[in-house]
């Protein structure tokens, strides 16, 4: 038998202004950075049946390995803290000198105060915060390919 609590409680709004309906892909290609293979799955995953074509990588050097053998990258997603040689954000405008049309969305699950200490360069925004919602991803997503 299984029980389940019953609840007076009404569900709240999504949060962030996140809507029911999820930002999908048109295609467009995704790498993905990020050295948690748990996370780097489930966003790949999720990307993939969003309708983006996904590339992954657990470093920096990896990332870079792939951009040189890509066809094209429209979009970077990855951490700001990698192991190796190279920091999200140093990857990111290495991967930029190589291919200059390609948007750049970081994450981080550090705060924003200890992020501008760490951060490398001050050319991209502020990092969408982990843990996120996957709703939240594809709006993030979504927005940085529209830029």
């Amino acid at each position: 038998q299984l029980y389940i609590p019953r609840t007076d409680v009404v569900s709240e709004a999504p949060e962030d202004g996140e809507s029911i309906a999820l930002a999908t892909g048109r295609g467009e290609s995704v790498l993905v950075v990020e050295d948690d293979p748990a996370l780097r799955n489930m966003i790949v995953s999720f990307l993939q049946k969003l309708g983006y074509a996904v590339r992954a990588a657990s470093n920096g050097s990896e990332a870079l390995a792939i951009a040189q053998r890509a066809g094209s990258i429209d979009l970077l997603l990855s951490d700001v803290i990698l192991p190796g040689d190279y920091s999200g954000p140093e990857l990111a405008d290495e991967i930029a000198a190589r291919v200059p049309a390609i948007r750049i969305l970081l994450m981080s699950g550090y705060a924003a105060d200890a992020l501008e200490r760490r951060a490398t360069s001050a050319r991209y925004a502020t990092p969408l915060q982990k843990p996120f919602s996957m709703g939240k991803l594809a709006q993030e997503i979504r927005a940085a390919l529209s830029a």
